[in-house]
């Protein structure tokens, strides 16, 4: 119908038994604590970085969602990382932008602060 208009977030009973289930393995696993502590380690280890590299600014996010703001374009880091195995993307020209996912692993982030060294 004219007009009408769809949603991403619109609901149904499979969408909802879903989310439920969503729920339900979030609470078993602990992913929200998980992401406290990886959040809290990845903003401690971006800080270090921060203080390491002339070409940094500042780290900038909280928990998970951090970003470099850098004092130079981003957008050869950010091809450079991928070709390094590591996706990161940019916010604006000049901050580079991360969003791991909430399992990552203590390994995982390591690999990817031993990637931005290298780059930076």
């Amino acid at each position: 119908m004219p007009g009408d208009h769809g949603t991403t977030y619109g609901g149904n009973p499979l969408v909802t038994a879903v989310v439920s289930k969503v729920f339900d393995i979030y609470e078993e696993d602990l992913v929200v604590e998980h992401a406290k502590v990886m959040g809290d380690y990845l903003t401690e280890e971006l800080e270090k970085i921060a203080f390491e590299f002339n070409s940094v600014v500042k780290r900038k996010g909280m928990g998970l969602m951090q970003g470099l703001e850098l004092r130079v374009p981003v957008g050869d880091i950010v091809n450079e990382a991928l070709k390094n195995g590591l996706v990161v993307i940019s916010a604006g020209g000049n901050v580079l932008r991360m969003l791991p996912p909430l399992i990552i692993s203590k390994e995982n982030i390591d690999l990817m602060l031993d990637i931005l060294r290298k780059i930076l």
